[in-house]
C-alpha cells in the first residue's frame, strides 16, 4: 500500500489518494477528517469495517483513536446486546448513520464507561443497580416494536388495500411440435 498523492486541509478534511498492490495496483481515494472516513472501495458502507485503505490515510492524519461513529455496535462488545434489532443502522446517504441509532451507540458507550468505572466495587455497582431501575420506573413499561412497526419506521408505511396475487396464465414452453421457428 503506497500514498500516491495527499490534498490539501479543506475545511479539517484531507484527501489521499493510495494505491494498493494488492489489489492490482487500484487506486484508492480516502477523505479523511477527526470524526469521519470515506473511501471509494465502500467497504464501510457495505460491510460495516474499515478498509485498510482507510487505516493507512487514518494512520497519515495522526488520528490517536478511531472514532465511536466508526465503530459500529455488531463489531464491539455490545453486539451480544442486540442493539441492531431495536434500533437499525439505517443509511442517510452515504456515510451518515441515523440520528436515532447514533444516540443510542453512544447511551451503550456511557453505560459501558460507568460500569468500568463501578468495577468490582461492591457499593458502586449496587448504586448503578438502584439508578437503573430508577430510569426504568421513570420510563415506563416499554412494548417492544412488531417487525411490522419496525419495517413502517424503516421504508415508511404500509399500503393500507389488501394486494391479491392470482396465479399466473399457464403457456407451453417446450413448444407445439407444428411449427419450428428460425431465427
Amino acid at each position: 500500500m503506497r500514498i500516491i498523492d495527499i490534498g490539501p486541509l479543506v475545511d479539517g478534511v484531507k484527501c489521499y489518494r493510495i494505491k494498493d498492490v494488492k489489489m492490482k495496483d487500484k487506486l484508492f481515494e480516502v477523505k479523511v477528517s477527526q470524526h469521519h472516513d470515506e473511501c471509494t472501495c465502500k467497504k464501510f458502507v457495505m460491510c460495516g469495517i474499515l478498509c485498510r485503505h482507510a487505516f493507512c490515510a487514518v494512520n497519515q492524519f495522526d488520528v490517536v483513536k478511531i472514532p465511536r461513529n466508526l465503530v459500529l455496535n455488531r463489531w464491539s462488545r455490545l453486539a451480544e446486546n442486540r442493539l441492531s434489532s431495536k434500533f437499525p443502522s439505517v443509511t442517510n446517504g452515504f456515510g451518515k448513520v441515523d440520528n436515532a441509532s447514533l444516540k443510542a451507540t453512544n447511551i451503550w458507550f456511557n453505560v459501558q464507561k460507568i460500569m468500568n468505572k463501578a468495577g468490582g466495587n461492591i457499593e458502586k455497582l449496587s448504586y448503578v443497580k438502584k439508578t437503573l431501575k430508577q430510569l426504568n420506573s421513570d420510563l415506563g413499561d416499554g412494548t417492544a416494536m412488531t417487525k411490522r412497526a419496525h419495517i413502517e419506521q424503516m421504508i415508511g408505511s404500509q399500503p393500507t388495500e389488501e394486494i391479491t396475487i392470482h396465479a399466473p396464465n399457464q403457456c407451453k414452453n417446450k413448444g407445439s411440435g407444428l411449427k419450428r421457428f428460425i431465427s
